[in-house]
């Protein structure tokens, strides 16, 4: 029987935010370990000052050395591209992957300790979240889904092989599809969800299929003004469901989360990155757990004039 079985939308989310501050605790003791100049306690040592240390060295000659104090502060807000290139990380919140200390999935994919702990394993958990993700949505947007959607979860090999992809692991941070969206007859749709998710980053996929079914409802793609190139109506689309993830974990109040997907779809050159800051810079986002001004939602017909 789920954990979760008999718990309300409410306490489902209560749960969401006790394991991303568990999470946080949990990654910045595995710093703690590994980072020899904190000698294995939490923080460094009261004999030791870095960051006064780089204060003094960029005395000497500011003008031709930099001193960076990205280790020194880490706060998980690391893009993609900018982790050291060759190195293990997590496949699901890019994070660095420190000796044994992280799952090998069979289908390659790697998983750090923390996302473990957090996994949606059962199929009535996936269900549950699902639920509260529609309906979350829904309220925040005023807006409602008229097809019937059921809800599949799969490897990512069975993901990209029925996309006709190959999926195919490297050391870093490994971008891949994380879900989508299959037409049935008679309105019915299928959504497909990578399987061994951490229980955040699973939502925030709902939350980006969800709005491709939404705007299925218009039949956006092929509605839009014929002047628009197929390019653009991708930045159009995907840029909106992009926009769509970030929103919605600023709405369940994953601040953290929120600021490493702005921080990765920044760091992206194609239709998610770019589509995602022609939004961001379009509407903006609503913080506080609520929708306070103008989203793509309320524009059905022509959410974004490019």
């Amino acid at each position: 029987m789920s954990d979760t079985e008999n718990l309300s939308a409410k306490e489902i989310l209560a749960r969401v935010k006790q394991d991303r501050e568990e999470y946080r605790k949990e990654q910045q003791q595995i710093y703690s370990q590994n980072n020899f100049l904190h000698l294995g306690q939490e923080g460094y040592p009261t004999l030791l000052d870095p960051h006064g240390a780089i204060e003094l060295l960029s005395l000497f000659d500011s003008d031709n050395y930099s001193f960076g104090i990205q280790d020194l502060g880490r706060d998980g807000k690391n893009a993609p591209d900018e982790l050291e290139e060759g190195t293990h990380h997590c496949d699901f919140c890019a994070r660095p992957l420190f000796g044994a200390q992280y799952d090998h999935l069979s289908d390659g994919r790697e998983r750090c300790i923390a996302c473990s702990r957090t996994v949606v394993k059962r199929t009535k958990e996936v269900k549950e979240l699902f639920v509260y993700v529609k309906e979350q949505m829904k309220l925040s947007y005023n807006i409602n889904f008229k097809s019937s959607v059921e809800v599949s979860v799969v490897n990512q090999r069975k993901l990209t092989k029925f996309l006709g992809e190959q999926y195919i692991e490297q050391p870093g941070f490994t971008p891949r599809t994380l879900g989508f969206v299959y037409n049935k007859k008679k309105g019915k749709q299928i959504m497909y969800l990578e399987n061994g998710a951490p229980r955040t980053s699973l939502m925030d996929t709902m939350a980006h299929e969800m709005t491709h079914i939404w705007q299925n409802q218009f039949d956006y793609f092929n509605n839009l003004p014929k002047t628009i190139s197929p390019e653009k109506r991708l930045l159009i689309v995907e840029g909106m469901a992009t926009w769509s993830e970030v929103q919605f974990l600023k709405l369940i109040l994953e601040v953290e989360a929120a600021e490493d997907k702005i921080s990765y779809f920044h760091s992206m050159n194609d239709e998610y990155g770019i589509g995602f800051q022609l939004y961001e810079s379009a509407y903006g986002f609503s913080d506080g757990g609520s929708i306070m001004r103008d989203t793509p939602f309320n524009h059905p017909d022509g959410p974004l004039k490019i």
